[in-house]
């Protein structure tokens, strides 16, 4: 009986290429819309003040982790299996570490939100619960093209079919 292919050793076609290429990609749409809503005028606080950016409160640092987020899209979005694991891991943490300078500047404040606010959070939002989802669908996508690939060519593995 043959040894079974490792998963670092298969490459994913047709619609399982498909979804984990927009998976990842779609971590590095929300880390540049994350951005872009915490530079853009995001809230005030109350009625009175101003509109101010989500930078202003939490300085550079969630830009640097959206920046980080959308550099290891570049590094790892050709790699194949365990590359997934790593996008999700960094969309997922990178998100929380986005907030959380934001979030302790306004916790207990009444705030009136505008257009950077939205987009900001859907980025954050986008990365956190794309990142979860990229690290269920890394194993899935490849255990079924392995097992589609022993179906298909080696014949002697049990979950062949039979003709």
């Amino acid at each position: 009986m043959a040894q079974r292919r490792r998963l670092a050793e298969i490459q994913l076609t047709g619609a399982r290429g498909v979804i984990r290429r927009l998976l990842l990609g779609a971590i590095a749409a929300c880390a540049v819309v994350g951005a872009i809503g915490y530079v853009l005028p995001a809230h005030r606080l109350g009625d009175a003040g101003t509109y101010h950016t989500n930078y202003d409160d939490g300085g550079g640092a969630s830009l640097i982790v959206f920046g980080v987020v959308f550099a290891s899209w570049l590094a790892i979005r050709n790699r194949r299996h365990g590359a997934g694991y790593l996008a999700g891991v960094i969309s997922s943490v990178g998100a929380i570490l986005a907030v959380l300078p934001v979030l302790l500047v306004h916790l207990f404040s009444t705030v009136e939100h505008a257009i950077g606010e939205h987009l900001y959070a859907s980025g954050v939002l986008g990365l956190f619960f794309l990142g979860l989802v990229t690290l269920v669908a890394e194993p899935v996508l490849y255990f079924g093209q392995r097992r589609q690939l022993e179906r298909d060519v080696d014949p002697q593995f049990p979950s062949a079919r039979v003709v």
